[in-house]
């Protein structure tokens, strides 16, 4: 019954409480306790934040204090190794002083401290019966042929080292080119670090991470394990320059050995052995040439003799444009002997007496008839 009757008034009733809901609604804005209200909800918000900030305070504090704590533990650390530095400098001089003493005494040659040039790779060419490096520097910054190359790369530690590259074999204004230790012709003396025996290491273009090492000496001990299977004191040994008042300085890394050779039975017996080189050659990007001479001995070299003869090809002699022509030393050719010309005869006059021709056949005794 009552439904029937809402149903049939739904429009007074709908206008009737939106009214009243209207009123409502602005008699409670005008209304002091709202305000009220919200200034206690303001409050409330406020003294929230403060009380957060309040309890976060000490946790704030107690990081800023671990920080600090962190600063100075690090701070002490290096302080304590600047100071164990500035000790490490004062044991060097003094180590140098009485090195230099000892040499001076044991009358060793004066060690040298060589120049480098730093130079950037240009160009690479190592898949050829004549590999060579090609590099932004020459004999303007004062390069020169036969100097020493090397780069800076790892060893198998990982340990930042020093490693041979090769020699310069042409240096023009403004480049060089570099004979790498793959080339055919070159030979290197080097020393096995932990059997101190000599070798020489002989490049091969064939394999650019493989190099031959012959003329070993054996082992005097009966009993030595020195190449002989598994190898314990010889495999992965590293092998460094012998130095011998040569191109390279003495001791710096060339490679290390990965396998043992055959018997060289033709040149006397030695030993051989096979090193893989530190540098990676086709990698390359910067190079340091060694600003060292050869010893006298390179001086002493036939006039005849060029380096550009080991960069011949099978397309010919290199050709340098910037190199001038009076600075590029060409083999002279091979003087041919000169055929003994006939003796000329010497003619006689019709008139000629026979005391003349007695003077022809002996002119040492002119009056004998």
């Amino acid at each position: 019954m009552l439904w029937d009757v809402v149903w049939r008034n739904k429009n007074t009733f709908s206008l009737s409480f939106c009214l009243i809901f209207s009123l409502v609604g602005m008699i409670w804005q005008s209304n002091p306790l709202t305000g009220v209200v919200g200034f206690f909800g303001k409050v409330a918000d406020r003294m929230s934040g403060a009380i957060n900030s309040g309890v976060s305070l000490p946790g704030n504090l107690f990081h800023r204090i671990s920080e600090y704590t962190d600063l100075q533990v690090k701070y002490d650390k290096a302080l304590q190794q600047l100071e164990e530095n500035r000790n490490n400098l004062d044991k060097y001089e003094s180590l140098k002083r009485e090195n230099d003493q000892l040499r001076a005494t044991l009358e060793f040659p004066a060690h040298t401290d060589y120049p480098q040039i730093k130079a950037q790779v240009l160009g690479i060419r190592l898949n050829s019966i004549t590999p060579r490096i090609l590099i932004n520097r020459g004999s303007t910054q004062g390069i020169e042929p036969m100097m020493p190359v090397f780069t800076y790369t790892t060893d198998e530690n990982k340990n930042l080292i020093r490693s041979i590259v090769g020699i310069v074999a042409v240096a023009d204004k403004n480049t060089a080119i570099i004979q790498p230790l793959q080339h055919p012709d070159m030979k290197l003396g080097v020393r096995i670090v932990s059997t101190g025996q000599w070798a020489m290491l002989e490049g091969d273009s064939e394999n650019l991470r493989r190099l031959r090492l012959r003329y070993i000496t054996k082992d005097a001990a009966a009993t030595s394990t020195v190449f002989k299977d598994p190898l314990p004191e010889v495999e992965k040994s590293t092998v460094i320059t012998s130095g011998g008042e040569g191109i390279f300085p003495a001791g710096i890394p060339v490679g290390y050995i990965i396998q043992k050779g055959e018997m060289d039975e033709e040149n006397g017996g030695f030993l051989t052995a096979y090193l893989r080189p530190y540098a990676d050659l086709d990698r390359l990007d910067n190079v340091i040439v060694l600003k060292k001479k050869p010893a006298a001995w390179a001086h002493t070299l036939d006039e005849n003799y060029s380096i550009l003869d080991n960069l011949t090809t099978e397309f010919g002699e290199p050709v340098y444009p910037e190199l001038p022509e009076t600075e590029k030393k060409k083999p002279k050719p091979a003087e041919t002997k000169a055929e003994p010309k006939p003796a000329e005869t010497q003619v006689e006059p019709e008139t000629t007496d026979t005391i003349r021709r007695l003077k022809n056949i002996n002119p040492t005794n002119p009056n004998s008839p």
